[in-house]
């Protein structure tokens, strides 16, 4: 019995001793699955958040205190881009916040405390005026090798700046306004490697490209393009024909507000439409599907195209699915293969696009039409005209008004367009601030003439001769009111007519009778004078 116990006792703890370790492989598992569950969850939630940037995304890069923007789109094999004094890791900027600061970092970027001082109050430690101050250089503590010995260990800008406003002499007898002006000073010096990520939107596009390169988007300012759109009518479920010449700027307004509901044929010149500024608006594929491209030097063969395109599109798509069966059979499958099918699929989707345009274009009846092309709008505007349905709006844009005056003076004179006005817009920025509010120094004048004019069906279209006005409602009820004393009246009338028409009719045959009676005796007495001579 006692050497069964010692053995009863080291099986049990060998029992346990295997028990535990099961256990605790178990709870490793769960573990394991819990955090995978949680990953999967925080990636779910990660693809599904619009404030989440995301790879293919485009986002603009903007430094708060030099008002720069660059735009950028984050995929895995970016290059890194130049920011002022700093690279960017492109990569990097994937699943970040739309809308935080961040600051450059080795392995990336890490998120800032950039706090914008300009929009703090320091009344309270600000002095009322500068005639203390003294212009030298002793105000400040640190010394220059302190500076960059302090920016070697690491130290961030915000924590520099701190550092420097502390170490000033003369910071507090300065005025509110011109702490707020030092300290975005060292904003630009200590916070170069510091920016935002911004969501793209259309006015701030169109800000960055007109501060930089206003040629490329033909000098139309952001308050110009609302206007245009504006005039055009263009909302949810229009149909809009558009011919434009800034990259893609004003499709991106117009497919914004239809907002996936509609239609827009944009006429493109060259090989194939250019649409960069679409592109970076992150449209969905709903906004996407209403957007159709045409050529411009087709645009009177649409019919054709239309009749002619599906059946094509049908044989290369036979094509195409023959290649891949033949492939999926085992048959020979050659890079040259390869390259020959990437080419064809790519071939169908742009002729597809062209067919789908087509197909609008011949329907016609379009709301709204417009242009905003570099190219005279005189001549491309009666090609356009008959794709228009009546009482819709034809708005074209240009920089020079000598361009727009003659055919709004012609568009005045023709009787199927109504409300022609040209006019242009004048934009004043304002800086908000407390107790700064004002006019900013640096502003542009006109960007450019908007012409609107509504496209109406004159008498010639109807087929009538001459406008005959309807009724007078009121004349109608009186005569519903009065209707059967003036049928009595009426009777009346045409009685009595009737009985002065026979007495007329009668007298007037016997004075018939009597003068040509009268006649024929004047007749015969001279037909005897004659013929006695």
């Amino acid at each position: 019995m006692s050497t069964s116990e010692p053995m009863d006792g080291i099986s049990n703890k060998g029992a346990s001793i295997g028990d535990s370790q099961e256990n605790r492989d178990g709870v490793v598992e769960v573990t394991k699955a819990g955090v995978k569950a949680e990953v999967a969850v925080e990636e779910l939630v990660a693809e599904n958040n619009p404030h989440i940037i995301k790879e293919g995304d485009y986002v603009i890069l903007c430094a708060g205190a030099k008002n720069n923007y660059k735009v950028v789109q984050v995929t895995k094999n970016a290059a890194k881009i130049r920011w002022f004094k700093h690279f960017v890791k492109v990569s990097a900027l994937e699943g970040c916040y739309y809308g935080k600061h961040y600051e450059i970092a080795e392995d990336g970027v890490v998120e800032s405390r950039y706090v914008d001082v300009l929009g703090e109050s320091t009344e309270e430690h600000s002095g009322k005026d500068h005639r203390s101050i003294q212009q030298d250089y002793d105000s400040q503590k640190l010394s220059y090798e302190e500076i960059t010995r302090l920016k070697k260990e690491g130290v961030s800008g915000e924590d520099m700046i701190k550092l420097l406003v502390e170490n000033s002499g003369s910071f507090e007898n300065r005025t509110e306004f011109s702490q707020a002006k030092y300290i975005m000073k060292k904003q630009k010096r200590h916070l170069a490697n510091t920016f935002s990520l911004r969501r793209p939107t259309l006015p701030l596009l169109c800000d960055t490209t007109y501060q930089f390169n206003p040629e490329r988007i033909q000098n139309i300012r952001s308050d110009s393009l609302a206007q245009v759109l504006t005039q055009a009518n263009v909302h949810a479920g229009s149909r809009v024909l558009l011919l434009e010449s800034c990259k893609g700027l004003v499709t991106a307004g117009v497919l914004e507000r239809l907002g996936g509901y509609g239609e827009c044929v944009s006429l493109y010149v060259g090989d194939k439409p250019s649409h960069p500024y679409v592109d970076q608006m992150n449209f969905d594929e709903k906004v996407m599907s209403t957007l159709r491209s045409f050529p411009l030097v087709d645009f009177d063969l649409a019919s054709t195209y239309a009749d002619t395109y599906g059946e094509r599109i049908d044989t290369m798509a036979a094509e195409i699915v023959a290649k891949k069966q033949d492939v999926a059979n085992g048959g020979e499958f050659t890079q040259k293969d390869q390259q020959w099918l990437a080419r064809r699929i790519k071939k169908q989707q742009v002729m597809n696009n062209i067919y789908l345009a087509a197909q609008t274009l011949k329907k016609g009846s379009f709301d709204s039409a417009i242009m905003v092309s570099r190219f005279h709008p005189e001549g491309v505007m009666d090609r356009l005209l008959p794709k228009l349905m009546h009482s819709g709006q034809l708005v074209l844009f240009s920089v020079m008004p000598e361009v727009l005056v003659p055919i709004r003076n012609n568009m005045r004179a023709r009787d199927d367009f109504v409300n022609a006005s040209l006019f242009d817009t004048w934009t004043r920025s304002y800086q908000i601030l407390p107790q700064r509010t004002h006019p900013e120094n640096n502003m542009t004048g006109s960007s450019g003439y908007v012409l609107s004019a509504t496209y109406v069906m004159t008498k010639d279209m109807c087929g009538i001769s001459a406008f005959v006005p309807p009724p007078n409602k009121r004349k109608l009820i009186q005569m519903a009111k009065g209707g059967k004393k003036a049928k009595m009246e009426a009777e009346k009338v045409s009685e009595g007519t009737k009985e002065a028409s026979d007495v007329e009719t009668a007298s007037t045959g016997d004075n018939i009778a009597e003068q040509v009676q009268e006649l024929t005796s004047e007749t015969a007495e001279v037909v005897f004078t004659d013929a006695t001579k």
